[in-house]
């Protein structure tokens, strides 16, 4: 059995081929992410004909963040509201990229949603783990797991994200996972950016070389949030 922890949804027809196609490799959950409307509506639909394989991840991605206005944020709010399977991501913060500010303000206010509706995040962090983890610490209160996808940082990032429902994904052999607890490791394509398509989970599987019970294992334990 394989789990693709990130993957971005890129059209409703090609995704049903992949889909398809994944059924028979034992791909038996796929993290599929949306970052517009257009996007929402097709993985919704999509959803609807693999619902026990698709856990859908909906939100405003930092390199958008000039384009955001706060009817966006009603709209993911009452799309939140509507399905209730619904997560939110991909969001975050990224130094490499302009509007920092924004970026920040904006991810607040998703972070803020996530812990309304008790809803797992999708987490992109790029050279702003400085901001993003006191963010974090402030949260009192139980919430559903993180998932910083591609995760980028140290052990010192590491041990602060561990108590805080964190897991992390990888999409290839990474010095991290000789630090990360591997209870909390996660695998992922990032398709289409760094794979053409999510049922290339099986290579990552491969190369990666963990064991693939431990895996199913983690994956399990992550997914014990979903409401039914």
């Amino acid at each position: 059995m394989f789990l693709e922890a990130h993957a971005h949804i890129k059209g409703k027809n090609a995704e049903k081929f992949s889909f398809l196609e994944a059924e028979k490799l034992q791909i038996k959950r796929v993290f599929l992410n949306a970052q517009n409307e257009e996007e929402l509506e097709c993985l919704l639909s999509l959803y609807q004909e693999f619902p026990e394989m698709i856990v859908p991840f909906f939100g405003f991605h930092p390199f958008d963040v000039e384009k955001i206005k706060q009817a966006d944020f009603f709209f993911l709010e009452d799309a939140l509201k509507t399905y209730d399977f619904l997560q939110i991501g991909e969001i975050g913060l990224d130094k490499t990229k302009p509007f920092f500010d924004k970026q920040e303000e904006i991810f607040k206010k998703q972070l803020a949603l996530s812990l309304k509706y008790q809803r797992a995040v999708s987490l992109h962090c790029v050279k702003a783990f400085s901001t993003l983890i006191p963010l974090l610490k402030t949260i009192k209160t139980a919430h559903a797991p993180f998932l910083f996808h591609a995760f980028s940082g140290g052990i010192m990032e590491a041990k602060a994200l561990q108590n805080r429902s964190a897991y992390f994904s990888f999409s290839k052999k990474a010095k991290a996972l000789s630090f990360v607890p591997k209870e909390r490791i996660l695998l992922e394509t990032d398709s289409p950016s760094r794979y053409a398509s999510f049922t290339e989970i099986v290579k990552v599987y491969e190369e990666v070389g963990l064991d693939s019970s431990l895996l199913q294992n983690n994956a399990k334990a992550f997914l014990t949030f979903r409401k039914k």
